[in-house]
């Protein structure tokens, strides 16, 4: 696997709507991008200084954890179809809203 083959398949969330530009994406319930608390929004992040020290893929697994107001925790894994794991040293800077659900 070639280093930008990593970097397009690991740091970049598959999202289907132009609307987006491309990742990686993380979405937050609270976030200190400016020293504010700040709530559902969807933040883009731009990794800075990358170095890839290794990547391999194999077996994975996926645990889902309880939380009150998003029950993803109750929906089955029926199959974990593919696992990519990054050693990496990286600079995750602060980030940029994206989209601010409360606006929209």
């Amino acid at each position: 696997m070639t280093e930008d083959e990593v970097r397009q398949r690991a740091f970049a969330m598959p999202l289907t709507s132009p609307a987006y530009p491309k990742g990686p994406y993380r979405f937050v319930d609270r976030e200190y991008l400016d020293g504010a608390p700040r709530i559902c929004e969807l933040v883009r992040y731009t990794l800075r200084d990358l170095t890839i020290k290794g990547a391999w893929s194999g077996p994975g697994a996926l645990a889902l954890f309880p939380h009150a107001l998003a029950p993803v925790a109750e929906l089955p894994v029926l199959e974990v179809v593919s696992a990519v794991h990054i050693l990496t040293d990286l600079t995750l800077p602060l980030g940029a809203v994206a989209y601010d659900y409360l606006v929209a």
